[in-house]
């Protein structure tokens, strides 16, 4: 803990280092940025504390997020059991008998990521997983809409990005029966017009 140019308190987050300015009554307690970090180095205590299984990870954030991929795709009363073990999404044997097999597979999950399956459609195993960050997971729900322009296949996200078109404006062309290309592509003028002259209903809002 040190002081800072303006007489303030501040730390280096115990787990990515960054510096965080904290009140005079934090000073002794505060050990992260907050967020992500902040349940890692819980997890990271309640292992060092003894709570631990004979892997020794009990209670971290790797051990959760394996934990919590079994629970949905096997426990009927868990929530999400309906979008996973329902519609047929499994767990590999190893990686359901084994939290070791899963991290000799997988290695830690990095800081502010979650296990995503490269096909939706297919189950966890290890040539289907992959660690990845929040924006990138949301793009691979199996809801995601992917549309094809010029020959290349892209989440509707990735186009809205690319073109500076709102997803919303894509949404609704699509819904009127535009192609993937115009839906994408077009131009929307001042007045919230496609190039067609056909009315978005989003007026000039609908463009990013």
């Amino acid at each position: 803990m040190n002081l800072d140019s303006s007489g303030g308190h501040s730390i280096h987050c115990a787990i990515c280092n960054a510096v965080v300015k904290v009140r005079k009554s934090q000073k002794q307690t505060r050990k992260t940025c907050g967020g992500d970090c902040f349940k890692e180095y819980r997890s990271r205590q309640m292992v060092k504390s003894g709570i631990s299984r004979t892997h020794g990870m009990y209670g971290a954030r790797t051990y959760g997020i394996w934990a919590g991929m079994i629970q949905r795709c096997v426990n009927k009363s868990v929530k999400s059991y309906p979008r996973y073990g329902g519609a047929g999404i499994t767990v590999c044997d190893a990686w359901i008998q084994s939290f070791e097999a899963f991290y000799a597979d997988m290695g830690e999950a990095p800081i502010g990521y979650q296990i995503d399956r490269k096909d939706s459609a297919l189950g966890y195993e290890k040539d289907n997983c992959r660690w990845v960050d929040l924006k990138t997971q949301a793009r691979n729900r199996r809801s995601t809409v992917f549309l094809t322009v010029d020959g290349e296949t892209k989440p509707l996200p990735e186009w809205a990005e690319k073109f500076g078109i709102s997803g919303d404006v894509i949404r609704l062309r699509l819904r009127r029966g535009w192609s993937d290309s115009d839906a994408v592509t077009a131009p929307i003028n001042g007045r919230g017009t496609g190039r067609f002259g056909e009315s978005t209903g989003l007026g000039s809002t609908g463009a990013n």
